[in-house]
């Protein structure tokens, strides 16, 4: 982590070496109904563990307790909070096209996505499914454990 070995590393250290891991090779995908291509980069278990580290505590627990299955129930604020995790990553992991609330000509709104086109993006980008849509065998670790599937839930 430090180039200096007489130096202790840094919290900062550990942050940036995870930021570097946060992330899996970008790829092209193509989205089942429109059929467009789109360049995406699918986040890894250390982009969840930095995200989550400004969650309210009981929320991270309450994400945690998947794990073993049980299903906790959200607040309406932690609902909303979830949701803006998911559009984040979103926002992060389309290289191109960007997502764009005021998209120029290489972007677009979210809005304009085929409901289905955005659940199958979601769960590819949540590691629940593969680039041909086949249910994923990545472990639950790795997957990002939200308890809502994004803007285009049914």
């Amino acid at each position: 982590m430090s180039e200096n070995g007489d130096r202790l590393a840094s919290g900062d250290d550990f942050r940036k070496a995870a930021e570097a891991q946060a992330w899996e090779e970008p790829r092209v995908i193509t989205l089942p109904v429109s059929k467009a291509r789109v360049k995406v980069r699918r986040p890894t278990g250390f982009y969840w563990k930095l995200r989550r580290t400004t969650w309210p505590r009981d929320l991270v627990e309450k994400v945690d307790a998947q794990v073993v299955n049980v299903q906790p129930v959200f607040t309406e604020d932690e609902t909303r909070l979830l949701l803006a995790e998911q559009l984040h990553m979103v926002h992060e992991a389309l290289i191109e096209p960007k997502v764009c609330l005021q998209p120029g000509e290489r972007q677009f709104d979210t809005d304009w996505l085929d409901r289905r086109d955005g659940q199958f993006l979601t769960a590819y980008l949540q590691g629940y499914v593969n680039e041909d849509g086949t249910a994923c065998k990545k472990c639950a670790e790795e997957a990002a454990l939200l308890p809502v599937r994004g803007p285009w839930k049914n």
